[in-house]
């Protein structure tokens, strides 16, 4: 039966029932998703029409998969449809969606997301406060200034849960975003595998630190990465070390480079008038300098002034630069002064 089923997934692909179920749009190895709101194509049809993924929100499979998510129903239900429609049986179409429908499907889809995400967000370990012995492994691990590691223990951005077995330190705010790294600097998994995981529920696009956002007459700093938060408020207590977030320099960490301001809010006045400075990282693929192009214009329509700035010669991002504040100073003196 399963070679079978391997057999029907040859004749009948991911394209044909995208356009047999009247979803909006076109498959791509870059496409808008058909299932949810994706101003930013972030959906692929890959492997000649075998495989799909939605990076938005992690989903992703085969035909059989993608038939489930389609119809709303269960892998059982989906792969008997698919046996039906593969092998050529009368099988009732759905309409084409008409405006009204699909914006009803895609709010459902959207619910039913945030619901999920919800569910796996209530399975997270508990999170404690940093010892001061663990804010110093920390610093010594990501190469900043014990006061700046303390001072995002005290904002309520690092915390302490233990991560797949191991020890680990938390960046996170609030209840919809964690990112987990090992005390110890090992990868989850094998050797080689990723240093940090985003655990499950958690947003897949946005932005950390909102809470360091006081006095609106306060500039922001906009970083890549998560890590960038802490990294971020070193920078600026380097410059000034009476420097606090809120009070000073604010700090905005990106969690993708997808994340926009426009998803975020619909409260313009929290930006009109305030001024940012964007530091995107030096990447080979330029995805950094897309992203703080995106953030830009954003936000200037919003009423904000902005402005960015590129990292010093051989850093690819902030991280080498407050690990040598010495080396770098006359640029953070500089970087810092509106």
């Amino acid at each position: 039966m399963q070679n079978d089923i391997q057999s029907l997934k040859e004749i009948l692909r991911i394209p044909e029932v995208w356009d047999r179920f009247g979803l909006p749009g076109q498959p791509s190895i870059s496409c808008s998703s058909p299932f949810r709101p994706d101003k930013s194509p972030s959906f692929s049809v890959y492997d000649e029409g075998r495989k799909w993924k939605d990076h938005g929100t992690d989903d992703g499979g085969d035909v059989i998969d993608f038939l489930a998510r389609a119809g709303d129903t269960s892998t059982t239900e989906a792969t008997k449809r698919f046996i039906e429609m593969a092998g050529g049986a009368a099988v009732p179409f759905l309409p084409r969606k008409g405006p009204s429908d699909a914006a009803a499907m895609r709010e459902a889809y959207k619910k039913g997301v945030a619901a999920e995400k919800a569910r796996k967000r209530a399975l997270w370990p508990a999170f404690k406060r940093p010892s001061d012995d663990d804010v110093l492994v920390v610093a010594k691990l990501r190469k900043l200034p014990v006061e700046a590691v303390d001072m995002a223990r005290a904002c309520g951005f690092l915390w302490s849960a233990t991560v797949d077995g191991a020890a680990c330190f938390v960046i996170s705010e609030g209840d919809h975003f964690a990112q987990a790294m090992r005390y110890d600097g090992m990868p989850f998994g094998l050797p080689g595998d990723p240093k940090k995981k985003t655990l499950p529920g958690s947003l897949s696009k946005g932005f950390v630190g909102w809470r360091t956002l006081g006095d609106p007459a306060c500039p922001v700093l906009i970083v890549e990465g998560v890590a960038g938060l802490l990294e971020g408020i070193a920078a600026a207590r380097a410059v000034d070390a009476d420097a606090r977030p809120g009070a000073g320099w604010s700090v905005l960490a990106s969690i993708s480079c997808n994340s926009r301001f426009i998803d975020e809010t619909a409260d313009v006045p929290l930006f009109a008038g305030r001024r940012f400075r964007i530091l995107p990282d030096h990447d080979i693929a330029g995805t950094g300098f897309r992203a703080a192009a995106a953030w830009q214009e954003e936000l200037q329509a919003m009423g904000a002034t902005v402005d960015a700035y590129r990292l010093p010669p051989g850093c690819k991002d902030l991280g080498p630069v407050v690990a040598n504040v010495e080396a770098h100073l006359d640029y953070l003196n500089q970087f810092f002064t509106i």
